[in-house]
């Protein structure tokens, strides 16, 4: 079974800078998001070399969400020392919502670079 295989729900490949913050027991680490879904996410880290780069099995990530901040709880589903995909396991009342939203806001934001892209190299 491949990764694709895997995942539940299509996910979208994030290409400008968005920024998340992953809490995890008393840290605070910086990520990137590399790609999101309804249901997780792909983050790079930026952890410094000598970090501690273990996980607890439940984090909760914070993210932009237009002009307001985003917390979702999310089961960690794997990591290495560069990546960590988590699993969304909120289920606060208007969680799920949240995310939905954030993801047409990135996808909005990642067609209108795709047209600037064509734009610019002339197709």
């Amino acid at each position: 079974m491949n990764t694709f295989e895997r995942r539940r729900s299509a996910r979208l490949v994030v290409s400008r800078e968005d920024i998340a913050l992953v809490h995890d027991q008393e840290r605070e680490i910086p990520a990137r998001l590399v790609d999101m879904s309804q249901t997780g996410a792909l983050m790079t880290l930026f952890l410094p070399p000598a970090v501690d780069r273990g996980f607890s099995k439940f984090i909760e990530l914070s993210m932009h969400d237009g002009p307001l901040v985003l917390h979702v709880k999310a089961r960690v589903v794997r990591h290495s020392p560069e990546f960590l995909a988590v699993e969304f396991a909120d289920e606060r009342a208007g969680v799920h919502e949240r995310i939905n939203a954030k993801l047409e806001r990135l996808a909005q934001a990642e067609g209108k670079n795709q047209k600037t892209k064509a734009a610019t190299s002339g197709g």
